[in-house]
This record gives structure tokens, C-alpha cells and sequence, in this order.
């Protein structure tokens, strides 16, 4: 039954004229033996070139690609692109060895790369769409079945199939075409952005005898009185040994914004993010994205330095539309043997990523129970990227204390952000523990670290620095597991101190925002005029399509 209804839809194709006839016995330099059949194909048509094999493997990474252009840097990707190109060439090779026939061998490869590489995409769209009993392994199964019966299919047709090469092969390139155009908008703009910033940068008269300077933005590192009352864990500790080193600590710093890219904004361009930019990435298309993070690479900060004969000094974080990656001097995470971030997201828009739900269901899977593992798989896959990231970025940070001359070191340190991956021991954290639990041990790894950093940094400084450590935004409960009411408003109760010569810290006050930090550090390095504005945390209310300001109700005393 089954065989008799793929039949009559493959001779449906065909009759509906869906497939374009290639009539037998036409001159050409190329003979396909089909069996029996002998059928020519007229040399002069390019489109019947037996590269369909190699269009599916590429069509599937260019449009993953043009989906994230705005969130990953082109030397991310190449890699990724050989592999796949590589992989295509040799399977097609390997097919038309195995059956004597170039064109089958071209169209089954088809049907295995598109299969294989759509897979994830299927998967991501059912759950989304709420579609009930949607696992790996039932869909597994059917894209298996699919692929067998189609392969079958080929297999046992011997009529139009060069046609057909012809057919697919326009239908990829059109495809193809249609990923390529998003890529070359989103590299262009953001060129013509970069362009347009540096051209209306003012140089500043070079100043002697100033100081290097860090920001070191630790991601979503939540206030003080946040983690006591909504997590019971005690921070003092640490705020006082930074106490100690000299830092003055703020409890009642409050972030002007929810979101990482717009805080940022705010910090490095000494000003307010455009009204209309106030959401998350992930609701931005790409020309908003390029357009902020261009501003951010050539903000009026960085600039102004930049004239005062500082280097700029950055490294990766895993956030691309985040990192400096056109510092003087750029530090890279992942070794040539690592998967990057693009690398990571592409395989889990394939088959790859039923890969550790179907193991462990079949029992295969070792180190830990089914239920276990798949709670594992749920929360995150791949952490061992993330934990790297993580652990490094301190690395990288030191190091780059230790670039020569006159430096500003922006350091973007992801360690208490998703994923839960490390713990306070330097471990890697599996996903069956406690997630509250996880989410602290984690917070208490980044603080032994980043006090580490700070002595390191303090004690091989022949200048005393200006150390402004600070997170973006405070804790937004979205995301994690702890079983408690999400606080809008605990995601701008940030974490800010500030270690430097006393008449900086003293322009500082108690309920200061960070464009105000920033602010008054341009106005010591004299840098320009730079009057404080008001210290605005804003609300962006998605139900009722408004800005609130919140106000600072911090009850915590100095």
C-alpha cells in the first residue's frame, strides 16, 4: 500500500509537468545509463550539472548564517563552510562509486544532506508550535522512513531523472541566492555604519600621565540585597574583600536597562540607547542589531581614548554583537580544535542534535540515568563550550593586563549567566543538580575569580588603575528554575564598585546609574564636558507597548 502511494505521487510529479521533461535522444557529450535505458543530456544545459548533492549541503548553512550575520563575526563560520562542502564533494564521490551513476548518486545524496540538515529545523518548529508528543525519537523514525522511501524511489526509477537534476539544481541556487543577499546587506551596513562613526569622530589633544582603565562588565551579576532575599545567599563576603582592595562598593546601584546590548549602548557612547531600540536581541531584526553594535566598536568613548593615545583591549565572550572585535588587541576563546558559537548552533539544526536524547532512550548513553540525561539535554546542549568561555575569559583578563602602554581593557564576563555550566570549584556542573544550588556555586566561582583577577591586576600595576566592576543588568528570573516569581524589578538591581584614585570615586554617589559612572570617568580623564544626566533605569512594557521609568526604592544602607 505504501509502495503503490509513493508511486502514483512520484507520477503525479511528473504528469503535473513539476518536473521538467528531458527528451531522450537529444546530442550531448554526457551518456547516464539508466539500466536498460540509455538517456542523453544535452551538454550545453548547466543547470543539469550534477552538483545538487553540494547545493543541499551549502543552501542549509547559508541560511543559518543569514539568520545569525548580526551575531557572529565572519572568521567563525569558514571553518564550518569547508567542513560542509567537504562533506557534500566526498558523499556524492562515495554514492557514484557505489552505484555507477552519477546522476541517481547525485539525487539520493540530495534527499540524505537535506534530510540530515533539516532535521533540526523540523524538531524546533513542532515544539514551538505546541504540536503534541513531539520527541526525537518519533520524529527520527518518520525522517528515516521519508528518506528510505524516497531513496527507494530513486533507486527503482529510471526515466527523467537527469530532468530532475536540472529542476532541483535551480530551486537550490534561487534558494541559495536568497540566504547569500541577507549576508552581504547585514556585512554592508554595518561596514557603512563603522564608516560613518569614524569619520565623525573629533580628535582629542593626546594627554600625559593618565591611568589605564578597566570595565569589566560581569553579565547579570545580581545586587546584593537580590541574592539575600530572593536566593538566601549572603554576598558580603566578597563585597568586603573587595572593601578591602580598595574598591568602594555601591548597594544601591540600580542599571539603566534590562538587556546587555543597550546597557552597553548606554556605558561606551556616554548616552542614552535610541528610544526605539528597547528590547531584546532576539526581538531586533538585523539592522537594528548591526546598527547598535556597530556603536558600540566605534562608540564616543572608545574613540576619545583611542585619540589620548590609548589601546583598546578586548576579548570574546560569546555575545559577537557584544565583543570589540576591532580592539588593538582581541582575544579569542576557542583553539582550532574547539566548536565555536555558529559551529554549536548549526549542529543543533541538524540530526546531531537528537543525538543524545536517542542514546540515552536506548539505553546506550553511559554515566548517568535516562532521566537524568535528558533533564541534562532539556537545560542545555553542548555546555562544555560555555564552560571553557567561562573559564578563560579570567585568563584572558589577566593577560591583557599586561599588554604594554597606555590601555582600556573592556572585559564582558558571561560567568553568571546561562548556562549554568561551572561550579564553584572550577567543575563542570551536569544538569541533574539542583538549580538553584548550581546557579550559586556558579556565582561563588566567579567572585574567587574575578577577586583573583583583581590582585593580579592591582599588583602588577606600576600606575593604579581605575577598575570599574559592574553588571549590565541584574537578575532576570526568566530562564531559571528557582521555583520563584520573576522580579522585574531585580533585573536592574545591578552590582557596581569602583577601585581608583579617591577624586574620581568621590564624583560618584550611592544610587548613581552606569551611564553616570562613565559620565564622570570621561570628565576626570577630561575627555570632554560631561554633566551628569538623570539616572534613568527604563521599563519596557511589552502587553501595554510603553517605557516605564523605575525608580530606586533601595533600602540598603552604604
Amino acid at each position: 500500500m505504501i509502495q503503490y502511494a509513493l508511486e502514483q505521487i512520484w507520477q503525479h510529479l511528473i504528469n503535473s509537468n513539476l518536473l521538467p521533461n528531458q527528451t531522450p535522444g537529444s546530442t550531448g557529450e554526457y551518456n547516464h545509463n539508466y539500466g536498460d535505458r540509455q538517456t542523453t543530456m544535452n551538454s550545453k544545459n548547466w543547470t543539469a550539472l550534477p552538483i545538487t548533492t553540494i547545493l543541499a549541503g551549502v543552501y542549509p548553512f547559508f541560511f543559518y548564517w543569514s539568520v545569525n550575520a548580526n551575531q557572529v563575526s565572519d572568521d567563525q563560520v569558514w571553518r564550518a563552510f569547508v567542513v560542509v562542502c567537504a562533506l557534500s564533494l566526498l558523499l556524492l564521490l562515495l554514492l557514484r562509486l557505489i552505484l555507477g551513476d552519477f546522476v541517481k548518486a547525485n539525487i539520493i545524496g540530495t534527499i540524505l544532506l537535506m534530510s540530515f540538515l533539516s532535521y533540526g529545523h523540523v524538531f524546533t518548529w513542532l515544539k514551538s508550535e505546541g504540536v503534541p508528543y513531539v520527541r526525537h525519537s518519533t520524529l527520527l523514525a518518520v525522517f528515516v522512513l521519508c528518506t528510505v522511501a524516497l531513496i527507494w524511489l530513486t533507486l527503482t526509477r529510471s526515466r527523467r531523472l537527469a530532468s530532475m537534476v536540472g529542476f532541483l539544481n535551480i530551486i537550490f541556487l534561487a534558494l541559495l541566492l536568497m540566504s547569500i543577499f541577507p549576508i552581504v546587506r547585514a556585512y554592508s551596513s554595518s561596514a557603512q555604519i563603522d564608516t560613518d562613526i569614524s569619520e565623525n569622530n573629533v580628535p582629542v589633544t593626546p594627554k600625559s600621565d593618565l591611568p589605564d582603565i578597566y570595565l569589566i562588565v560581569v553579565d547579570e551579576y545580581p545586587r546584593a540585597d537580590v541574592l539575600k532575599n530572593s536566593l538566601g545567599f549572603d554576598n558580603s563576603s566578597f563585597l568586603g574583600q573587595l572593601s578591602a582592595l580598595g574598591f568602594r562598593v555601591f548597594p544601591c546601584s540600580q542599571s539603566n536597562y534590562r538587556w546587555t546590548i543597550q546597557s552597553l549602548y548606554a556605558m561606551l557612547n556616554l548616552e542614552y540607547a535610541p528610544p526605539d531600540t528597547l528590547k531584546s536581541v532576539l526581538e531586533m531584526d538585523n539592522p537594528e542589531i548591526n546598527t547598535l553594535s556597530a556603536r558600540l566598536k566605534n562608540s564616543k568613548l572608545l574613540g576619545s581614548l583611542k585619540a589620548n593615545g590609548y589601546q583598546i583591549v578586548s576579548f570574546e565572550s560569546g555575545y559577537y554583537f557584544a565583543e570589540l572585535t576591532n580592539a588593538d588587541v582581541y582575544f579569542q576563546s576557542p583553539k582550532g580544535s574547539e566548536i565555536n558559537p555558529f559551529e554549536n548552533g548549526f549542529m543543533e539544526t541538524t540530526m546531531l542534535s537528537a543525538t543524545d536524547d536517542l542514546l540515552t532512550r536506548l539505553g546506550i548513553q553511559t554515566g548517568d540515568t535516562k532521566a537524568k540525561k535528558l533533564k541534562e539535554k532539556e537545560e542545555h546542549s553542548r555546555p562544555e563550550y560555555y564552560y571553557q568561555m567561562k573559564k578563560k575569559a579570567y585568563d584572558h583578563l589577566e593577560q591583557a593586563s599586561q599588554v604594554e602602554g597606555r590601555k582600556f581593557i573592556f572585559a564582558h564576563l558571561m560567568t553568571v549567566h546561562k548556562p549554568i555550566v561551572i561550579g564553584e570549584n572550577s567543575e563542570l556542573l551536569s544538569g541533574n543538580l539542583d538549580q538553584k544550588s548550581a546557579y550559586l556555586s556558579q556565582l561563588q566561582y566567579a567572585n574567587s575569580r574575578i577577586l583573583e583577577s583583581m590582585r593580579f591586576i592591582l599588583e602588577s600595576s606600576d600606575k593604579k588603575p581605575i577598575i570599574i566592576l559592574l553588571s549590565d543588568h541584574g537578575l532576570r528570573f526568566d530562564g531559571f528554575d528557582f521555583d520563584l516569581e520573576d522580579n522585574p524589578k531585580a533585573a536592574f538591581d545591578n552590582l557596581l564598585a569602583v577601585y581608583g584614585p579617591e577624586d574620581y570615586q568621590n564624583t560618584l554617589y550611592e544610587t548613581i546609574t552606569p551611564v553616570n559612572v562613565m559620565r564622570s570617568l570621561a570628565n576626570y580623564l577630561k575627555l570632554g564636558s560631561f554633566a551628569p544626566i538623570a539616572d534613568t533605569s527604563f521599563y519596557p512594557d511589552p502587553e501595554n507597548n510603553t517605557i516605564t521609568v523605575l525608580p530606586n526604592t533601595c533600602l540598603a544602607t552604604p
